[in-house]
């Protein structure tokens, strides 16, 4: 079972890093090759130019301190550690027993590190699905039916947008909300998708998400495959970014949710609002003020 656990962390490590050259391609066409024609020269260079054990001692070094920075995003730790390896690399002297040594224990240090910030991973996603499904169980569905439901769920449903424990993170809060179980998937689904398009933190848009789903309860006639292509066509439809589009909707969720409104009825309402130039922050004052009109 750890095993598989750290070989799905591992491709999602591997799909991380390949979404993250594919974005910086789009961004600057050709950037990935001319990353990788670099890092090959890198690679010829450090071989070449010096010893072979003293020219893996670099790339080893090279690759920890740039595995620094794309984690951290913090130039001068990565920096820092750079520095400090080539220091040690060029003052030590590197007989063939020292470089084995040396060798063994970063690979040993970084499996076990990679191992136990698989199994940590796993333990807190384990965690997250037993609270839903201790929130979800009733007398005709068990804990253990209720964590199987929503596992089959969390590994099938917007895996290409989301993480084990957003998945996971999501799921349990449309358990708190109460919100029926065949609507998770649906849910799942469009919150992955607004993220990677709006680029807004997935956690603002599980409430957005969760409240719609509560507001079809107010609409008639329409289905929770629609909900998408709805949301996605107001936010396109109204000239504001779509983080303050969220925010409005925020600050005037207390209007739907009290007054049985229907979703297409607000969203009409709130597109004209923001159309017109009224702020995220007064949003609820005025739609608060047409509603008594």
């Amino acid at each position: 079972m750890k095993k598989r656990k750290s070989e799905n962390s591992l491709i999602l490590t591997l799909k991380v890093t390949r979404n993250l050259l594919i974005s910086a391609n789009k961004i600057v066409p050709g950037v990935s090759v001319i990353l990788t024609l670099l890092f090959i020269a890198f690679l010829l260079t450090a071989t070449l130019s010096v010893k072979l054990m003293m020219g893996s001692i670099i790339i080893i070094v090279v690759c920890t301190s740039l595995s620094i920075y794309l984690y951290s995003n913090k130039y001068g730790e990565a920096a820092l550690a750079l520095v400090a390896g080539l220091l040690a690399a060029f003052t030590v002297e590197w007989t063939k027993g020292n470089f084995i040594a040396f060798s063994v224990a970063w690979f040993f240090f970084s499996i076990s590190a990679f191992m136990i910030s698989s199994i940590r991973l796993a333990a807190k996603t384990e965690d997250i699905y037993k609270q839903a499904a201790v929130t979800i169980s009733n007398s005709k569905l068990t804990i253990k039916e209720a964590e199987k439901i929503l596992r089959e769920i969390g590994a099938n449903a917007a895996k290409e947008k989301l993480g084990p424990v957003e998945r996971a993170e999501i799921l349990r809060f449309l358990a708190f909300r109460n919100l029926p179980i065949n609507v998770y998937k649906p849910a799942l689904e469009t919150i992955g998708t607004l993220s990677v398009v709006t680029r807004v933190n997935y956690k603002d848009i599980i409430v957005f998400i969760a409240d719609i789903y509560t507001m079809i309860n107010y609409t008639p006639n329409i289905s929770y495959s629609q909900i998408t292509d709805i949301i996605f066509n107001t936010i396109r439809e109204t000239p504001v970014p779509p983080e303050d589009f969220i925010t409005a909707f925020k600050k005037s969720r207390q209007i739907v949710l009290s007054n049985n409104i229907s979703l297409e009825d607000y969203f009409k309402e709130l597109k004209n609002a923001l159309n017109s130039g009224i702020s995220p922050e007064n949003i609820y004052e005025y739609l608060s003020s047409r509603k008594q009109e």
